[in-house]
This record gives C-alpha cells, sequence and structure tokens, in this order.
C-alpha cells in the first residue's frame, strides 16, 4: 500500500506569524488541496540542518515524501557565531549593558559567513545523510525547497546573504544530480518586497501561494 504520510520539516519561514495566519501558509494550502494524503508538520524556529541528524526529524515519522525548507539559519552571515558562549552571557545582561555593546558592535563589526550557524561542509553532509537515511527507509521522494532570495531590507541589514544563499542552494542541485528521489524547486527566486512581510524576508500570503504553486503539481 502507498504511504501516504508527507512529512514537512522547516525553519520559521514555513510558519505563521502574527501578520500571517496559519491558513495563508503553504503547508495548509497543501494539505488542503491534496487531502488524500496525510501531512505531518514538524517546523521550529531558529532550525538548522544540525537538526537533520536526528531521528525525530525523519524515521520516527515514518514518511512516504518528505518536503525540506531548510538552509536560511544555516547560511546567513553573522556577527558571531550563535553558539559563542560570550554572546549568550551578554544575551542574558540588563538592557543598559547589553544594547550599548550591540550598538557598538554593529557600529565597527561586519557580519561574516566565516560566523554562519553551519558551515557550507556540515550543511552538505548533513543533508546527505538525511537523504541516505531517507533510502534506507525507501521514501519516494524528497521535495528540497531552496533558500529563497531576500528582500532589501534583508540585503541591507546584511549585504552578504546574497552570497551565502547562492553557495548554499548550490548544494541542493549538487545532491539532485546525485540522488534519483531529489526535487529542487526554487519557488521564490523571482519574488519581489510584495512577497515579505516588514522584516524582508519572511514571507507573506503572495509569497506562500509562490510555494505552494510549486509544490501543488508535485502530487
Amino acid at each position: 500500500m502507498e504511504n501516504k504520510i508527507v512529512l514537512c520539516v522547516g525553519d520559521s519561514l514555513a510558519m505563521p506569524r502574527e501578520e500571517v495566519t496559519f491558513k495563508s501558509t503553504w503547508f495548509y494550502l497543501l494539505s488542503l488541496a491534496k487531502n488524500n494524503y496525510h501531512f505531518v508538520h514538524n517546523f521550529r524556529r531558529a532550525f538548522t540542518t544540525d537538526m537533520l541528524l536526528s531521528k525525530d526529524f525523519l524515521e520516527n515519522y515514518n514518511p512516504g515524501i518528505v518536503i525540506l525548507q531548510v538552509g536560511i539559519v544555516d547560511c546567513a552571515p553573522r556577527l558571531f557565531k550563535s553558539s559563542s558562549t560570550f554572546i549568550k552571557l551578554i544575551n542574558r545582561t540588563p538592557k543598559f549593558i547589553n544594547e550599548p555593546f550591540w550598538k557598538l558592535i554593529k557600529k565597527h563589526k561586519k557580519r561574516s559567513d566565516k560566523n554562519a550557524d553551519v558551515s557550507l561542509e556540515n550543511f552538505k553532509f548533513n543533508l546527505e545523510n538525511f537523504i541516505k537515511r531517507a533510502v534506507k527507509i525507501n521514501i519516494e521522494k524528497i521535495i528540497l525547497i531552496k533558500i529563497q532570495k531576500p528582500g532589501l531590507k534583508m540585503v541591507n541589514k546584511n549585504p552578504f546573504i546574497l552570497d551565502s544563499i547562492k553557495k548554499y542552494n548550490s548544494v541542493f542541485d549538487d545532491l539532485k544530480n546525485k540522488y534519483n528521489l531529489i526535487i529542487v524547486i526554487n519557488p521564490l527566486d523571482f519574488a519581489n518586497e510584495n512577497d515579505y512581510v516588514e522584516d524582508g524576508y519572511h514571507v507573506n500570503q503572495n509569497g506562500f501561494y509562490k510555494v505552494f504553486n510549486e509544490l501543488n503539481p508535485l502530487f
């Protein structure tokens, strides 16, 4: 019997926000349009591909199909690594200490891909590990949603983000060429400012519909 479980794994880009209701998300739209499948989501804010090494994001669900929307947290150039003990301590200090600190740092320090939460090499390792495990449990297909192009507000805040996205997205293409079960889509490659909420990166209803419209024909 065909496995109708579709496991959807991703970061906050797939999740509802204050400005965007759950019923506007691609997950809701797709589960409504393809109600002969059983859609399950495992979305987490600040999700990185390091988490894909856990069975909680694959084997424990035993899906037939997987949709992955990951990568932006991995690749984003940062002032410091999120795992930095020093930064964690600074963020726990009172506002009168950490606010002046961050103002000073942002004025004199540039974001760097060297401080990305997951290196390009580890990003590829994590995804390939996930795919190999998926092959072992006979997953029919894995749909990889490329890291989306950000809006101007995000680019102005983090000027090197576009270069990082391009490098990390190339990993998806390499994996598609290597594994037959991989499908890669890039629904927001031609996104415009009308597709984002105020932060210039998370999508609004328009953006979610673009993702849905590329996913829908794949089922």
